[in-house]
């Protein structure tokens, strides 16, 4: 409990939000990202995470993950972020020596605490979530794309997508 008078300021939005979308051939989604920006009184620059992290089971393993971590790694990077932070789930090993490839180091251990039922798709893979718009690329890569790529499956590419409105992090 805390005694005396305190004032809680709970209205001050401190992040931004960016949404990865990989796009393949035939203008389908096959991974995602977010990447969000987050500020503290404890440092001037803005510190990173990536979440929800996602790629379609039949494109893993062909580096479109790897990827798309690349570019928001670089984001993060490029918009003066001080730290990147990723979690993953204890199952997922193979995941965990992407992240050590990629230049992240254990640190630490996550604590959570979910409010809402995890959100699973038709095919019963969690924490997958549907864009209201995926841009669509029938035919050919488009030129705006941040990152074009080609696997066995076909061509990909990544788009940014901002979330949010105004925020004290900027644009």
């Amino acid at each position: 409990m805390i005694q005396g008078q305190v004032t809680i300021i709970d209205h001050i939005k401190t992040s931004i939000g960016l949404r990865f979308s990989v796009i393949g051939e035939g203008g389908a989604e096959i991974a995602h990202g977010y990447l969000y920006f987050m500020h503290n009184d404890l440092h001037t620059e803005p510190f990173a995470f990536l979440e929800d992290v996602w790629v379609k089971e039949e494109w893993r393993g062909q580096g479109v993950g790897t990827e798309l971590i690349k570019l928001m790694i670089e984001k993060a990077r490029l918009d003066g972020a001080y730290k990147l932070i990723a979690t993953s789930r204890d199952s997922r090993p193979d995941v965990h020596t992407m992240y050590v490839g990629l230049g992240f180091e254990q640190y630490g251990r996550e604590f959570r605490m979910n409010f809402n039922p995890v959100a699973t798709n038709p095919a019963g893979e969690e924490n997958v979530s549907v864009p209201t718009a995926i841009q669509n690329t029938e035919g050919n890569p488009t030129s705006g794309s941040a990152i074009v790529g080609q696997s066995t499956k076909g061509w990909w590419e990544v788009s940014e997508e901002h979330m949010g409105g105004p925020s004290n992090y900027g644009d």
